[in-house]
């Protein structure tokens, strides 16, 4: 039986700089990011998890993971403004995006096998990212950058409704990842059209 989280077991010169490539193009466009006014300023609009979901669909889940972590070490090599957290929770989240998609498309090939796991991979992100910050990096922030209450205060100028790290959660998180990892999705499936790579299997 085929393992869709093996690498193949031979890793030519083309796959190796497939992967390489994937990531840098991450890394790029990890770097041009922005924010979105209805969302506290730390959480930073990107489609820097494009590479690994487009990675996974072509080599398999765990090309998309290795995909993400050379892209997240990049970043914390190059410029981290946020002594590796943030980098761990993109790395996190851009995982629960990809991995996902990959494996149900590598079962289910075709157009419809690609927006079913990128559904997919936009549901696990949400959840994921909804408890990786809820017990993992909002309190670590927290810890590094003054206290849970400058956290909260910074998102609360944005949201009033906002006024504690629960909130964050409901009023931030969720439909933050939400729309990034929907936008990713559809940018995806436009890619998906025109890469020849995928042309025998619409």
């Amino acid at each position: 039986m085929k393992n869709d989280f093996a690498l193949p077991q031979r890793i030519g010169t083309k796959q190796m700089a497939r992967i390489s490539f994937l990531a840098v193009i991450g890394f790029v466009l990890e770097m041009i990011n922005f924010p979105l006014p209805i969302f506290p300023g730390f959480l930073k609009f990107d489609f820097s998890s494009l590479p690994s979901l487009i990675g996974g669909m072509l080599m398999g889940p765990l090309p998309a993971v290795f995909i993400e972590l050379i892209k997240n070490l990049l970043k914390v090599i190059v410029q981290s403004e946020t002594i590796g957290i943030g980098e761990v929770s993109n790395f996190i989240c851009g995982i629960s995006l990809a991995v996902p998609a990959a494996v149900i498309y590598r079962k289910m090939k075709g157009y419809k096998g690609f927006i079913i796991g990128g559904i997919t991979g936009v549901i696990m992100l949400t959840v994921v990212a909804s408890l990786s910050n809820y017990f993992f990096v909002i309190p670590a922030y927290a810890f590094a950058f003054g206290g849970m209450e400058a956290i909260i205060g910074l998102a609360s100028k944005v949201n009033g409704n906002i006024h504690d790290l629960k909130t964050i959660i409901m009023l931030a998180i969720i439909p933050f990842n939400i729309i990034k990892g929907s936008a990713t999705v559809l940018a995806g499936a436009v890619i998906y059209r025109h890469l020849p790579i995928f042309e025998k299997e619409k």
